[in-house]
């Protein structure tokens, strides 16, 4: 028994030899869906009574890393960076606040860098709404 975890399109040849000198091989392709969807939410109400709503967090396959996350201002002043998190690790997100305040309602505009398990690495940008 044998297992494999490849991170690309591949072929493997198994060739067997019984005691006989017999031969024989089997060859099978492996083609390797890639699953690279991520999910930013648009809009996230903190305080929320459903915790996975009251922070902006991105979501997706569990093996993926979010290298970086940063939000801003309409002024381009950063107020929430995060580095080396899981995705879907919703207490690792913005929850809305700056240096203890809360923000008001409004457009935020934000930066990610996320690393996918084949050593992918894309970024990703947007905006998302604050509503209380």
């Amino acid at each position: 028994e044998s297992w494999v975890r490849p991170f690309n399109d591949i072929e493997y040849t198994v060739r067997v030899q019984n005691d006989l000198g017999c031969t024989d091989s089997a060859t099978i392709r492996i083609l390797v869906d890639k699953n690279k969807n991520v999910y930013f939410p648009n809009v996230f109400r903190p305080g929320s009574e459903n915790e996975s709503n009251g922070y902006f967090y991105p979501s997706g396959d569990f093996y993926t890393i979010l290298s970086s996350l940063s939000v801003f201002s309409r002024w381009g002043e950063l107020l929430f960076e995060t580095r080396d998190v899981a995705l879907n690790d919703v207490l690792a997100g913005w929850d809305g606040t700056y240096r203890g305040e809360s923000m008001l309602p409004g457009v935020y505009t934000w930066v990610a860098q996320v690393s996918f398990l084949d050593g992918e690495r894309f970024t990703y940008a947007g905006d998302v709404t604050l509503v209380r």
